[in-house]
C-alpha cells in the first residue's frame, strides 16, 4: 500500500466533520466507506486499515496518546515513521506497529458501514434533499431544455465528486450504475430525466422532502443491490465520449499549442496529443 500524504490528509480534512483536527472511529469508518463508494480506493484502504488492518484484523490505529482519536499530528507521524514524509506506505505501518502488520486481510466493509452509520437514518449517502437536487438539476441542465441526459448526469457526477460532495455524487452515479446488475436505477424515460421524475422518486417511500435508499427500494424492488463501487472510467466515457471534450485535456492542448509556437520541437508533442484526444480539427478547441 502506498498513498501520498497530501491525499490522505485531504481525506482527513474532509471527514473531520466538527473541525476539531481529529477523527473518531466513526468518522474514520465513514471516510473508508464513502471513499470506497466514490472509487477512491487507495484512500479507502488506508482508512480501513486503521480499523481492520494487522495480523489479527483488529486495526492498525495510530492513536499514540490513546485518547481514542487520530489527530493531524498522529497522521503526520505515521507518514514520517518509515522515513518518507510525503507518502504513507506499508513500511510506515511496519515501523509504527512492529510485529503487528500482516498482509492479505480482506476488509469487511459491511462492518465498517455499521460502525459508520449505526442508525440507518444517519447514512448521508442515502438522503439528498429535493432542494439540493433542484440546484443540481438547474446547474447541470447545460442546454436548459428542462431535462438531464445521461451525459449531463455523468458530468454532474464527476463534477460533484471533484468537489467532495459524496452523497450527491453517489446519487447521480446510482442513476447510471446502481442496482444488482450495475446498469443503473434510472427513474426517467427515453434516456432523459425530468425534475418531476425526481419528485416522484422522492415520494416513493413517503419522505417527500428527500431521496433516500428506501425510495430506490420502493421504485425498483427487484433491482436494488448493496455495496456497488462506482466505475469512474465508465462515468468519464459517458460524460466525455470524445477526449477533447474533457476540460483538463482542452486546457493542456491549448497550452501545448502555445508552446509549439515558440519551441518547434513541441509541435510533434502537440500533434501526438491532438491525435490521442481525437481532436483532429484544432478549430474545435477554441470553443
Amino acid at each position: 500500500m502506498e498513498i501520498s500524504y497530501n491525499r490522505a490528509f485531504a481525506a482527513f480534512k474532509r471527514f473531520d466533520e466538527n473541525n476539531d483536527k481529529k477523527l473518531s472511529r466513526q468518522e474514520i469508518a465513514r471516510a473508508a466507506y464513502e471513499l470506497r463508494q466514490e472509487g477512491q480506493l487507495d484512500e479507502a484502504r488506508l482508512y480501513a486499515t486503521f480499523l481492520q488492518g494487522g495480523k489479527d484484523g483488529k486495526g492498525l490505529y495510530p492513536d499514540t496518546n490513546k485518547d481514542g482519536f487520530i489527530t493531524e499530528d498522529e497522521l503526520k507521524a505515521l507518514a514520517e515513521a518509515g522515513g518518507k514524509k510525503k507518502i504513507i506506505s506499508s513500511e510506515d505501518f511496519q515501523k509504527a506497529f512492529p510485529g503487528l502488520t500482516g498482509s492479505g486481510n480482506k476488509i469487511d466493509f459491511d462492518k465498517i458501514k455499521a460502525l459508520a452509520y449505526p442508525a440507518k437514518s444517519d447514512d448521508p449517502k442515502k438522503k439528498v434533499t429535493l432542494n439540493t437536487i433542484q440546484d443540481i438539476f438547474d446547474k447541470y441542465d447545460e442546454n436548459e431544455d428542462g431535462v438531464l441526459t445521461r451525459q449531463e448526469i455523468a458530468r454532474a457526477a464527476l463534477d460533484l465528486r471533484a468537489q467532495g460532495k459524496g452523497k450527491e455524487f453517489a446519487l447521480m452515479a446510482t442513476f447510471l450504475q446502481g442496482g444488482k446488475d450495475k446498469k443503473g436505477l434510472f427513474p426517467g424515460k427515453n434516456g432523459v430525466l425530468k425534475y418531476e421524475d425526481l419528485v416522484d422518486l422522492a415520494k416513493a417511500s413517503g419522505e417527500i422532502s428527500a431521496i433516500t435508499a428506501d425510495d430506490f427500494k420502493k421504485k425498483f424492488p427487484k433491482l436494488v443491490g448493496e455495496g456497488n463501487s462506482v466505475d469512474i472510467q465508465a462515468l468519464e466515457r459517458e460524460a466525455y465520449p470524445d477526449r477533447y471534450q474533457i476540460p483538463q485535456v482542452r486546457e493542456l492542448l491549448a497550452l501545448l499549442k502555445q508552446l509549439s509556437q515558440f519551441f518547434p520541437q513541441m509541435k510533434v508533442v502537440y500533434q501526438q496529443f491532438l491525435n490521442w484526444a481525437n481532436a483532429d480539427d484544432p478549430d474545435r478547441l477554441s470553443v
